[in-house]
């Protein structure tokens, strides 16, 4: 049910989410010990106006910003036995190029459909961060958290959600935000 209602805000806002791959290679994520998918997503609104000659479309940009998901969401994590060499080399590949895995052991390597993020969890995600904005401060945000005040890392997580809430806020409106963050709470 959480999923209908995030997907009916979403076409009720007129959001479209678009995403570029990037390889985890050149990720933000390179260094560390586990892969992921990443992506740097846009989340779209598309605005009617109405002229002489009667509506035209506009797709704004709202905001652009990282996106990452474990490699549970690759495809080869469900369709083979991950913990097998031939299904670690596929999700190593499914990280790296951002297709799907479509041959079979023994096979050359062939590649299928993009992977692309789940509209409605890069909306959750999103609307989660916008949580940012209300708190006053750091302190009080990293406080809630359970982080350290006295961290750098912690503030510059803040800034940047916080910077997502009021991009957020700006592309939707108050209300539009409230709606966004009501579909999401039960997601």
């Amino acid at each position: 049910m959480a999923r209908a209602e995030l997907e009916q805000v979403m076409k009720d806002l007129c959001l479209a989410v678009k995403a570029d791959f990037i390889p985890w290679s050149k990720s933000r994520h390179a260094g560390d010990k586990d892969r992921s998918l990443n992506w740097k997503v846009g989340l779209w609104r598309r605005t009617t106006i109405t002229n002489v000659s009667g509506y035209s479309f506009t797709d704004r940009l709202i905001l652009t910003t990282f996106y990452t998901a474990g490699i549970a969401h690759c495809p080869s994590y469900s369709q083979f036995d991950h913990r097998t060499i031939y299904a670690v080399e596929a999700i190593e590949a499914e990280t790296e190029h951002g297709k799907a895995v479509t041959d079979k052991p023994g096979f050359m390597r062939r590649f299928g459909q993009p992977i692309l993020p789940d509209p409605c969890d890069v909306l959750y995600s999103l609307s989660c961060d916008a949580d940012a904005i209300d708190y006053s401060t750091f302190d009080a945000w990293a406080t809630n958290y359970g982080l350290d005040v006295d961290s750098r890392k912690a503030e510059k997580t803040w800034r940047d959600c916080l910077e997502i809430g009021l991009a957020l806020r700006n592309g939707l409106g108050e209300d539009g935000l409230r709606k966004l963050r009501e579909a999401a709470q039960d997601y």
